[in-house]
């Protein structure tokens, strides 16, 4: 549910960007200040969830996003939303994706057994889910309301937040705290400086963490003109622009599909 809701408003947004302004500065601005937040809060986020109890995490992230988009489609409505508003409502929703999350992949050990079957088994559903909702349900959704009234897709997404705030809240993990560590705290910048240390320590995490972040800086220079060149360029209604984001997680979803082993055999093990 709260994947669908983070699709919508990826679509929604850079459309209701644009009913203002052709400006590809202005499209720039409220993309960047929705992912600026992993930048600048990821680490902070990363301590919070390992000293709270995660499903109150991703409470309290889902119910701060439901009242941003309120407050949102209010000023929508009475027709006061301007670029400004637009960039706030990107960056404070930007926020509450960090700490969810996060939230979301740290909580899963709380909430299954620990038995590498069953996280490996738990992860790919999580995965799973947030790939249907953030890339294939809520991209079309969001864009498709957005063409019948502006304010559907934000009241959608609010609605969204609020159903997953009260599913998380009905989650019961047999007793256990949402916390996997109740050892002494240091504080919070040693925290975040030892496991620095400890990611630059290990090569092959180094190694993956550098290509993520060169592939996000380059997938989200992308998505801060795809609007621009469906709506300027292309000429695409409001739903097209929502299929052209599917199109998008669709190669990558093939991208990903693990190929077939050669000569029909199993794969060697590694």
């Amino acid at each position: 549910m709260s994947a669908i809701g983070t699709g919508m408003h990826a679509a929604a947004l850079p459309l209701l960007v644009l009913q203002g302004t052709s400006s590809p500065m202005a499209l720039s601005l409220v993309v960047v200040a929705a992912e600026i937040p992993w930048v600048l809060l990821s680490l902070h986020a990363g301590v919070v969830v390992d000293r709270l109890d995660r499903r109150r995490v991703m409470v309290w992230a889902d119910s701060g996003r439901f009242a941003v988009l309120v407050a949102l489609g209010v000023l929508i409505l009475t027709g006061r939303v301007d670029l400004l508003w637009l960039v706030l409502a990107a960056f404070l929703l930007g926020v509450g994706q960090v700490f969810f999350d996060i939230a979301a992949q740290s909580a899963i050990p709380d909430l299954v057994s620990r038995d590498a079957r069953s996280l490996a088994t738990a992860n790919g559903r999580i995965v799973a889910a947030e790939s249907s909702g953030e890339d294939f349900v809520g991209p079309p959704l969001g864009s498709a309301l957005f063409g019948v009234w502006s304010v559907l897709p934000f009241a959608g997404n609010a609605l969204s937040f609020a159903a997953s705030g009260l599913l998380i809240s009905s989650i019961r993990a047999d007793g256990r705290p949402g916390k996997t560590s109740v050892a002494p705290r240091g504080s919070m910048w040693v925290e975040i400086v030892g496991g620095i240390r400890w990611l630059f320590g290990n090569r092959t995490l180094r190694a993956l963490a550098t290509v993520s972040c060169l592939g996000n800086v380059a997938a989200t220079a992308q998505f801060a003109m795809l609007a621009l060149l469906a709506k300027e360029v292309l000429d695409l209604p409001e739903f097209g622009f929502g299929l052209l984001l599917t199109a998008t997680a669709v190669g990558a979803t093939l991208g990903d599909w693990p190929p077939r082993p050669r000569g029909g055999g199993s794969a060697p093990a590694r």
